[in-house]
C-alpha cells in the first residue's frame, strides 16, 4: 500500500499535517517513490511483549497490576518520527497502513498480531517529498504512533473465585466484525471459550452491545485529528539512525520491542473479584491512548532497525 509523508509539530499538543505541494509529492511535481518495508511486533523481556501489549513498568499508584501472558489483536497503522533530538519538526515514516493514519476510516485495520509470535508485517513507506525531510547525520526514529483497531489481553489469576486464564478485549476504534458483531471504540469485551461478549447489567454474555455496555471511557471520548482511533505513542528508549540517505535505501525491517511488565491493571484487587463483570469493569491497560492532539503517553518502546 502506498503510503504518504506527514510532518509532526511537537510539545503539549501535536499538529498534523502533509508536507509536500500535494500527496507523496517532492515539491517540484515528481511524485515520490515508495520503499519496501516490514515493521515487527517482538519482545525479548523474559515476562513478554511476547506475552502483553502496552504498559508501564510501574503499577499506577492505587491499582493492583499482572503481567499478561499474551497480547493480540489487529492493528492498522504503524509510524514513526524522523527528526532530530531536541528539534520539533520532524518527517512521518509509515511503514504499516493506509495513506494517511490521520483519518482513516474506523474498523478499517486488517493486520492481525499476536506478541508471543513476534509477528511480522510487511508494507512500504513514500519517501522523502518537499523539505520536511531533516538533512545531516543526526537524524533518528524518535517515537512511533501505533493505531489499533482492538487488544486482546490474556492474563492469570493465581487465586481466588476467578482463578484462572482470561482474555479482555478493549475496542479502540468503531469496527464491525465479520460474524456481525457491531462494536464501538471504547467497548470492553469478555472472552467466553471462542467467543466474545458485551458485558451488561452484572454479566458478560451479551452479543449484542447496548447503550450500558462496559466501556473504556478514556477511550470512548477521545476525539482529534483522527476522531474514529485512538491510538498509542511510544517515545523510543533510545532512538536509533534513520538519515535521509538511509530512508531512501528502503528495505528496512523495524523491530519494535515492548516491556509489559504489570501491563494488565485493575482499580481493584482480581483476586478478590468476584464475578466477570467486576473483573472487566475494572480492567485496564497500563498505557492511556491520544487522540490526535495530546497523544502523549508513558507507553514506552525499545526499537531498533535491520536490513532485509
Amino acid at each position: 500500500m502506498k503510503k504518504t509523508f506527514l510532518c509532526f509539530i511537537f510539545g503539549l499538543s501535536i499538529a498534523l499535517w502533509r508536507c509536500g505541494d500535494d500527496e507523496g509529492e517532492n515539491g517540484e511535481g515528481k511524485v515520490s517513490p515508495s520503499y519496501p518495508a516490514k515493521a515487527r511486533f517482538q519482545s525479548t523481556s523474559l515476562t513478554l511483549l511476547e506475552k502483553a501489549a502496552l504498559a508501564s513498568e510501574s503499577c499506577p499508584e492505587g491499582s493492583s497490576c499482572l503481567t499478561p501472558s499474551e497480547v493480540s489483536g489487529v492493528v492498522m497503522a504503524v509510524g514513526f518520527i524522523a527528526g532530530v533530538l531536541g528539534e520539533q519538526q520532524g518527517y512521518f515514516i509509515n511503514p504499516i497502513g493506509p495513506t494517511d493514519p490521520s483519518s482513516a476510516d474506523g474498523g478499517s485495520g486488517t493486520e492481525e498480531f499476536t506478541l508471543s509470535k513476534n509477528t511480522e508485517l510487511s508494507g512500504e513507506y513514500v519517501c522523502c517529498g518537499g523539505t520536511s525531510y531533516p538533512e545531516g547525520d543526526d537524524v533518528v526514529a524518535r517515537n512511533f504512533q501505533i493505531y489499533f483497531d482492538y487488544i486482546d489481553t490474556t492474563f492469570n489469576i493465581s487465586s481466588g473465585a476467578l482463578k484462572g486464564d482470561h482474555t479482555i478485549r478493549i475496542m479502540y476504534t468503531d469496527k464491525t466484525f465479520a460474524d456481525g458483531m457491531v462494536t464501538q471504540k471504547g467497548d470492553k469485551l469478555y472472552k467466553e471459550g471462542d467467543t466474545f461478549y458485551f458485558c451488561d447489567g452484572s454479566a458478560c454474555d451479551q452479543s449484542v452491545r447496548s447503550e450500558t455496555s462496559l466501556q473504556e471511557k478514556v477511550v470512548s471520548q477521545r476525539s482529534g485529528a483522527n476522531p474514529n482511533y485512538a491510538f498509542f505513542q511510544a517515545n523510543v528508549i533510545e532512538p536509533f539512525s534513520f538519515t535521509k540517505a538511509e530512508a531512501k535505501t528502503g528495505n528496512w525491517i523495524f523491530s519494535l520491542d515492548f516491556n509489559v511488565t504489570n501491563g494488565a491493571v485493575f482499580s481493584s484487587d482480581p483476586l478478590t473479584a468476584t464475578s466477570i463483570y467486576d473483573l472487566v469493569a475494572s480492567f485496564s491497560i497500563n498505557s492511556t491512548p491520544g487522540d490526535g492532539n495530546d497523544g502523549r503517553t508513558g507507553f514506552q518502546v525499545s526499537a531498533q532497525k535491520s536490513a532485509f
